[in-house]
């Protein structure tokens, strides 16, 4: 891999609809910290994750035990723990937010649409070191 990238220079990572399957045992905090610490700076981080925010705790227990006799289980975050995941980088716009509000294609999704969408997205960029040139 490492004749593949060059870990020296901005990368991205991208952790799309994963960290939402490891369990506060397995501490996703620690272990996405070591993945954003052994990046250069410039680098980006890009992450979804599932929350219950948006929905009764009924329809949130009901879709959590679907996953409790899956291989993984779901844990559903709301948005400070899903934002702590990117200590470290600079979110870019517009922020940790829904994922159809994330620079949608076309026209946002009607708030009853949005009420549908449990799942929150982000991008971070790895802040700069101080002196050192920025990338476009």
């Amino acid at each position: 891999m490492r004749e593949l990238i060059d870990f020296s220079q901005p990368v991205a990572v991208l952790l799309i609809a994963i960290a939402h399957f490891l369990t506060d045992d397995e501490n996703p905090g620690r272990i996405i910290g070591t993945l954003s610490d052994a990046l250069a700076p410039g680098s980006y981080l890009a992450l979804s994750h599932g929350s219950g925010d948006f929905h009764a705790e009924a329809a949130v227990s009901q879709a959590t035990a679907v996953y409790d006799r899956a291989t993984a289980p779901l844990v559903l975050r709301p948005h400070a723990q899903i934002a702590a995941f990117f200590t470290g980088f600079d979110l870019v716009e517009p922020g940790l937010v829904q994922v159809p509000l994330w620079r949608p294609d076309g026209k946002p999704p009607a708030p009853r649409e949005l009420a549908k969408i449990g799942i929150y997205g982000g991008v971070g960029r790895k802040a700069t070191a101080p002196g050192a040139r920025d990338l476009p």
